[in-house]
């Protein structure tokens, strides 16, 4: 039985080395959104929960951006389906993700205090439109117009953005 045991571990490590040392996945216009390190002694699901997390906060992943279905990025990296779910289960905990059912899972806005502070702003700004019965094209409008010019009291010059 040993013997076995030894052939296996041979076998398994000849499918190692040929494998490469890390597999990536890219979402939308080629920007990489996870690497797996399997070198790594980090587990792969704190790997992508890692990644994702930290790509949400530097605002690579913007509030409202759906990620690939778990099943999806588990087969692009090569990793059981599981593995994913643990790292998509963990970020929606954290408040980072949220899951709808059949809508996939959406980045929020709670990954980033200053989207989370916009977010509410905006939601507090969509309510007094609709309270005013203002038209969504002509609140949009006064948004525009609003972030193309200087705070009150400036002289209105456009901002350079």
């Amino acid at each position: 039985m040993p013997s076995r045991q030894r052939r296996i571990r041979i076998h398994r490590a000849a499918i190692d080395a040929a494998l490469p040392r890390d597999r990536s996945i890219s979402v939308d216009r080629g920007v990489a959104l996870i690497t797996l390190d399997l070198a790594s002694p980090v587990p792969p699901f704190e790997q992508v929960r890692s990644q994702i997390a930290a790509q949400v906060s530097a605002g690579t992943l913007a509030a409202g951006t759906r990620l690939p279905p778990v099943r999806r990025m588990a087969q692009d990296l090569g990793l059981a389906v599981n593995t994913v779910a643990r790292a998509y289960r963990e970020l929606e905990t954290a408040g980072i993700v949220e899951t709808r059912g059949r809508g996939g899972t959406i980045v929020t806005a709670a990954g980033n205090p200053v989207r989370a502070q916009l977010q509410a702003a905006a939601a507090d700004y969509a309510a007094l439109v609709h309270d005013l019965g203002v038209t969504a094209e002509e609140a949009l409008a006064i948004v525009h117009s609003s972030l193309n010019h200087s705070a009150p009291g400036q002289p209105d010059q456009p901002r350079s953005t």
